[in-house]
């Protein structure tokens, strides 16, 4: 056992030596004092509140990133109705458009009604007139009836030109009477047609494609009031 001990030393192990209980002693360092490689309760209180001071931060980062994403859904639905007004307005701008072209000629149309006016109120006045017998009078008709033929042919080429652009007119006699087509000029009480039906038509009306260019002028029927009988009071009279 001695040689034991002394090889011990010669390692610089020293001898075993143990406590008053047997139990191995803790090994010493050289400028350490006992205790020296533990954390005392004292020096957690900083890691405690860095923690702290790391969730107060997660917990304003979740906030704001839940604000972020509330502005997020704002400017998204903004941007979809910015969206869905401007695919409005390119839409109306396009259709506008469209009807512009179709309805390019709309001020022209309406200029020239006047003078279709014109045109069949002549050609009307034309077939109404009753000349005077004898052969001058003949001749002179003739030519007369060549030249209303001739003003009768631009007139007919004249509102050709218009149907080529989609100007159509209406409104003739014994037509029904329809408020959003015809201006009642006048009321004839009649009980020749039936009531409610145009009897005189003193201007045509015009369509251009689908829309209303101008009204009809017309006078329409009406029922006659019924007549009072004759001495209708004297025979209640009688008979009281």
């Amino acid at each position: 056992m001695r040689g034991e001990d002394a090889e011990r030393e010669t390692l610089g192990e020293g001898p075993e030596t143990g406590g008053q209980d047997g139990a191995p002693e803790a090994p010493s360092f050289p400028g350490k004092e006992p205790g020296d490689g533990f954390a005392p309760a004292e020096e957690a209180a900083p890691c405690e509140e860095k923690l702290k001071d790391l969730t107060a931060q997660l917990e304003a980062c979740e906030a704001s990133l839940s604000s972020l994403e509330g502005r997020l859904r704002e400017l998204q639905d903004a941007y979809l109705r910015t969206r869905a007004d401007f695919d409005n307005y390119r839409k109306r701008v396009r259709r506008e458009r469209e009807e512009l072209v179709a309805y390019r000629a709309w001020d022209l149309a309406e200029r020239l009604l006047p003078i279709l006016d014109d045109f069949e109120r002549a050609l009307a006045a034309e077939r109404e007139f009753a000349p005077p017998g004898g052969a001058a009078a003949d001749e002179a008709i003739a030519r007369f009836r060549s030249f209303v033929e001739g003003v009768e042919m631009i007139y007919r080429r004249l509102l050709g030109a218009l149907a080529e652009e989609g100007i159509s007119p209406f409104g003739a006699v014994g037509d029904p009477f329809d408020p959003h087509l015809h201006e009642a000029m006048l009321r004839v009480e009649t009980a020749d047609v039936p009531p409610g039906s145009l009897v005189q038509v003193y201007a045509k009306g015009y369509t251009y494609k689908e829309k209303l260019l101008r009204p009809a002028r017309v006078a329409v029927s009406a029922p006659p009031e019924a007549e009072a009988p004759e001495g209708g009071k004297d025979d209640a009279d009688v008979q009281t």
